[in-house]
């Protein structure tokens, strides 16, 4: 079993049938988050043996224009869940969207700066 990552955010099983079947893989697996049930941006391919996957990794594959990476299945707790780099830490990420913070509802707002009490 060899691990994909960097796949895009909505990626499924079937859009990766092609490439495994490129790849000689047996199955292929998307886990999904716990907490939201989004699929995970990697994904678990299984091969028949130990020389397949030696091949497969190393071809280099992409993905919608986006460039995939190879990992051992050992690796996955190192990986970045967002950047999908390996030991990046996910706080200190480069690629974390950046939050304006809470949004305020601008009616609302003024409507409470009318009313607000003494």
């Amino acid at each position: 079993m060899a691990l994909f990552a960097g796949l895009p955010k909505g990626t499924v099983a079937a859009d990766l049938a092609f490439l495994v079947d490129e790849l000689r893989g047996k199955s292929v697996t998307l886990p999904f988050s716990p907490n939201s049930y989004h699929p995970k941006p990697y994904a678990y391919i299984t091969f028949a043996s130990e020389v397949q996957i030696t091949c497969a990794i190393d071809i280099s594959c992409a993905f919608h224009d986006k460039a995939l990476t190879w990992h051992l299945p050992s690796d996955v707790t190192q990986l970045c869940h967002i950047c999908d780099r390996k030991n990046c830490s996910p706080d200190q990420c480069p690629s974390r969207p950046k939050h304006a913070g809470p949004k305020q509802d601008q009616p609302l707002t003024q409507l409470y700066r009318y009313f607000k009490p003494a």
